[in-house]
């Protein structure tokens, strides 16, 4: 007999706790956005009920479709019977938390809190290293220091894209955070950039460390292209180091090679002979010291002197000279045509003489 009427008793009160729920619904925005919080009662819409929004310190903002609040950074979007639509806007980095919205209609009121999500972007990072260039095959430790902003960014270094794996974070007392790394460099990372990465919500922010390495003058030799007609050749040397390096020199049996150019670094030889074949020496110095790049010129490396018209690549000689010849030659065999003939009639004639 009881079972019946307790099972209506309790279908009764569950769909009323479903009737009388409420939802809420917050957001997520940048410091200087705009952010809408929802709130409604599942209630019968004919139903009058009484909500009120109050901020993270419980201070009420609205009542009903009444403005508490004195910051006009709060508007109220949307007011209906069931429903309270508000705004905050040029959010600050204070306006994150709960915000909750009461329904005093429901006994014991109903209360819900709905989450602002303010995100603060991290500050630009700052990176500090060793104030002069470093050796070749040593080790510099950078360290890059940004304010995280909310929520927390991930601070880590880049070199030539590849992340390093060798960093270490640090957590200072004023908001602060770190990381710093250390990185053996060679001359190859001489100008490179180490570059400090703060990946956040909003964005990414980066600062680049320029690599300053010291190393010994390095030499490159190259044949130099164009030269006038075949005639010479022409050779560059080029030195880089740092410090920066004196001027390629070049040199010739311990002795300073003086034809090349007003450009020290060129070296030019002109009116080519055996005589240019042989070692030809390169030699630049900085601080550390003094590097030679040794260069051999032999016959092989000795342009083809070819006379040529703007038409023809072949020799424009021959031909001439070739026709010529052929004339000559068959004036020689005229010649000596008609002088056989002439002796042979001369015989001929003493010979009938004689004969009478």
């Amino acid at each position: 007999m009881w079972t019946p009427l307790l099972t209506v008793v309790c279908l009764s009160l569950c769909a009323c706790q479903e009737d009388e729920s409420l939802i809420v619904k917050g957001g997520s925005a940048i410091v200087g956005g705009k952010i809408q919080l929802d709130c409604w009662s599942k209630a019968p819409q004919n139903t009058v009920r009484i909500l009120t929004w109050q901020n993270q310190a419980k201070q009420v903002l609205f009542f009903n479709n009444k403005t508490v609040t004195q910051d006009s950074r709060f508007k109220l979007v949307s007011w209906q019977s069931h429903r309270s639509i508000i705004s905050i806007q040029k959010l600050k980095a204070e306006d994150h938390g709960n915000y909750t919205c009461i329904d005093y209609k429901s006994q014991p009121p109903l209360i819900r809190s709905a989450s602002v999500n303010v995100w603060v972007p991290p500050s630009q990072p700052v990176v500090s290293g060793p104030e002069k260039p470093i050796r070749e095959n040593e080790s510099m430790e950078l360290l890059c220091t940004s304010k995280p902003g909310r929520p927390a960014a991930t601070i880590y270094w880049i070199n030539d894209e590849r992340q390093l794996r060798n960093e270490t974070t640090h957590v200072y007392m004023n908001g602060m955070v770190g990381s710093s790394v250390r990185i053996l460099v060679d001359r190859r990372d001489d100008g490179r950039h180490a570059t400090c990465v703060v990946n956040h919500i909003t964005g990414v922010l980066r600062t680049n460390w320029t690599l300053l390495v010291e190393y010994p003058p390095e030499l490159e030799i190259s044949k130099v292209d164009g030269s006038s007609e075949g005639e010479e050749l022409k050779y560059e040397c080029r030195a880089k180091g740092r410090p920066r390096p004196s001027p390629p020199r070049w040199f010739r049996d311990d002795k300073s090679f003086s034809n090349f150019s007003t450009m020290s670094n060129y070296l030019v030889l002109s009116n080519l002979s055996m005589s240019n074949t042989g070692l030809y020496v390169c030699i630049s110095r900085n601080g550390l010291g003094e590097t030679r790049a040794t260069l051999n010129v032999s016959a092989s490396d000795f342009p083809r002197v070819v006379e040529t018209t703007s038409e023809v690549s072949t020799p424009s000689y021959k031909w001439p000279l070739v026709a010529g010849a052929l004339i000559i030659f068959l004036i020689i065999l005229i010649v000596i045509s008609i002088a056989t003939n002439h002796y042979l009639k001369t015989r001929k004639g003493v010979g009938t003489q004689r004969g009478r």
